[in-house]
């Protein structure tokens, strides 16, 4: 594995799993093997209740091609509606 490869795999881990290597120094070590790699990902991956949400609701509702509420939207299914030439 190349700087580069190494690099990708950093990136992959903070993205993916919230993991940051603080110290350069562990990069061989966690690196070494594939088994190492997910010991550590298990060892230090932030559980996903520390994580900040992604998503956000505000509100319940719909905009569709076959109803802009949630009641025509559902009667819309209910009698097989299409959308097309809406």
């Amino acid at each position: 594995m190349d700087s580069i490869d190494a690099l990708e795999l950093i990136v992959l881990m903070q993205q993916y799993y919230n993991i940051k290597i603080a110290d350069p120094e562990e990069g061989p070590k966690i690196f070494r093997s594939v088994k190492t790699m997910a010991e550590y990902i298990k060892a230090h991956q932030k559980s996903l209740i520390q994580l900040k949400p992604n998503v956000h609701v505000a509100g319940f509702g719909v905009i569709s091609a076959i109803g802009n509420t949630i009641a025509e939207t559902l009667n819309a299914f209910e009698y097989s509606q299409s959308g097309i030439g809406r």
